[in-house]
């Protein structure tokens, strides 16, 4: 796993060969695709060659699934997405919803199997990608009756019905922002942080959805923690690597609860004193804590929003 950069024409060394940081993946390599290389975001636009495409277009393919209601609403969502994780597959887009009665039925037309009542609650929409992605989707939706794959035919369609609507934040009083970083991701352990939220009974996810900051905006989103904060801009760095996770838990005092759910900031300190929360579980470093949580009651409508009505998820 290393990088080296040149600028063509001529072949001049732009980036001596270097490790290439973990946050980025295989499938991140595709046309179209912006990846952030040591601070800097870069715009994949073509490939260098033909041998390059033939191997990495086996990776690009994409399909997409639906984690109905129930999934939801009964604490399921993230062994759901596991599923897909420990399957070697990348989650390339993810939304929750709440789609109306016209929509579910529109969207049971582009389903494989029995889409159930999908208005009955909110869902969440999501994209993979990875080596034989549809025939792996096909066996885990066979195996899973309660995940909904898309037909053969409707990509298209189901990608701009899914991602076409609006992702849900009630940015309410008792609304804590959550925000699993890009390390998670890329070691695909987002369903595993999930079901660690889920397993408290605490919280009621409101919204999610997947998000992917540039340096400017990791650094508008963490400015208020900026000399409080230790090595802010390594932090700012970090949460710009990759796909983030931002989540809407909604509680009552679900701010304060959140944090302890969180642990400490200092994942050594983290297993110590508080060796069951999720940054002791899943936290490599200060840095890479495996989650932000919102620190201050007052901020957190503020993070939420800028999340759900400033960004633009994935």
């Amino acid at each position: 796993r290393r990088v080296k950069m040149y600028a063509a024409p001529p072949r001049r060394t732009f980036l001596k060969k270097s490790p290439l940081p973990d946050s980025i993946c295989v499938s991140d390599l595709c046309v179209g695709n912006e990846i952030v290389l040591h601070s800097r975001t870069l715009k994949i636009v073509q490939y260098a060659d033909q041998a390059t495409e033939d191997v990495l277009s086996k990776t690009q393919a994409t399909s997409t699934c639906v984690i109905p209601p129930e999934c939801v609403s009964n604490g399921k969502l993230g062994s759901v997405v596991s599923v897909f994780e420990n399957a070697g597959l990348t989650i390339k887009k993810l939304r929750m919803v709440a789609l109306s009665a016209t929509e579910a039925d529109e969207l049971s037309l582009l389903m494989r199997g029995d889409a159930g009542d999908l208005s009955s609650g909110n869902c969440v929409f999501m994209t993979v990608t990875g080596t034989n992605v549809v025939k792996v989707m096909e066996k885990i939706c066979h195996t899973n009756s309660t995940i909904l794959c898309e037909s053969s035919s409707s990509a298209a369609s189901l990608d701009k019905l899914a991602f076409g609507l609006e992702p849900l934040a009630t940015c309410g009083p008792d609304s804590t922002c959550c925000v699993v970083r890009p390390h998670i991701m890329a070691s695909k352990q987002l369903g595993a942080v999930l079901s660690h939220i889920e397993s408290t009974r605490a919280y009621k996810i409101a919204a999610m959805g997947l998000f992917r900051l540039d340096v400017a905006m990791a650094s508008e989103f963490l400015a208020v923690y900026d000399g409080v904060m230790p090595d802010f801009a390594s932090a700012v760095k970090q949460l710009s690597s990759g796909r983030c996770c931002a989540i809407e838990l909604a509680a009552k005092d679900a701010v304060s609860s959140f944090r302890k759910t969180a642990g400490p900031w200092d994942v050594n300190f983290a297993r110590e004193i508080r060796p069951k929360t999720i940054r002791a579980k899943f936290g490599v470093s200060s840095i890479d804590n495996a989650v932000h949580c919102t620190d201050l009651t007052d901020a957190a409508e503020s993070e939420l929003r800028y999340f759900f009505d400033v960004l633009k998820p994935c």
